[in-house]
């Protein structure tokens, strides 16, 4: 079914648009995608307070990480065996705005990242095709994920990283500005976590890594074979072979 969204002309400049336009449905509404000064961002039109969303691989927060954020001895890539071995195929299969993928490829790892829903694709898409560094790794396909590891051979891949969306929380703190407007983009759209996990747990060859709430429950209660925590969360690593 297509999306309900606002889609400014400028839009329809951009390359993704031919590629996009039918999972849209372009109508009025508080949420509008536009092509601004060569970004792709999305306006949340009900409060014009919020900086537009977009993505961007080359500065900020993320540019910051990528150059001095630890590299293979960041939590992430040593939950995903890359501080021990570098150049591990990867499937980040709950995509987002891309942030762990790219870490993850700065780092060493070949990723392939899944993304559903096509104006987050879009975001993530775009901020791609402005990257210029190609040792990075790193492609993302607008795909379900679920039927896109389905697809897959049993240990198609090195490790399976998930990252599920809308856990519970426990905290009464509103999310970050950015994360409000993606949070009401996405709504309560559900994933079968259940399904994930098990088609996950087939595709990766040596682990899945989940990262989960720090207090959160083990996902579809099957208990890791070790926790890796942090200060607010947590990293569950299902092995299946040993990472040399």
């Amino acid at each position: 079914m297509p999306v309900h969204i606002q889609v400014d002309p400028s839009f329809e400049r951009h390359p993704l648009w031919e590629m996009i336009s039918a999972e849209l449905n372009d109508e009025k509404g508080r949420y509008c995608l536009r092509f601004e000064k060569g970004i792709v961002e999305l306006v949340d039109q009900d409060d014009l307070t919020l900086n537009p969303l977009s993505v961007d691989f080359k500065s900020g927060t993320l540019g910051y990480r990528v150059k001095y954020g630890g590299g293979a001895s960041q939590p992430i890539a040593k939950a995903c065996g890359l501080n021990k071995r570098k150049g591990l195929t990867l499937i980040d299969a709950t995509c987002g705005l891309g942030r762990d993928a790219f870490v993850l490829a700065s780092v060493g790892a070949k990723v392939i990242a899944y993304e559903r829903h096509p104006v987050i694709y879009c975001l993530v898409k775009d901020a791609l095709m402005r990257w210029e560094a190609t040792e990075v790794h790193l492609t993302i396909e607008f795909q379900n994920s679920v039927t896109a590891l389905n697809q897959l051979g049993e240990g198609a891949v090195d490790v399976v990283y998930l990252d599920p969306m809308f856990p519970k929380r426990d905290k009464s703190s509103l999310v970050k500005k950015e994360m409000q407007m993606f949070h009401g983009l996405i709504g309560n759209e559900a994933m079968d976590v259940n399904e994930l996990l098990e088609a996950a747990m087939r595709v990766a060859s040596k682990r899945v890594v989940v990262k989960r709430p720090k207090s959160a429950p083990f996902l579809n209660d099957l208990e890791p074979s070790l926790s890796q925590k942090g200060k607010s969360g947590r990293f569950d690593i299902y092995t299946k072979a040993a990472i040399k």
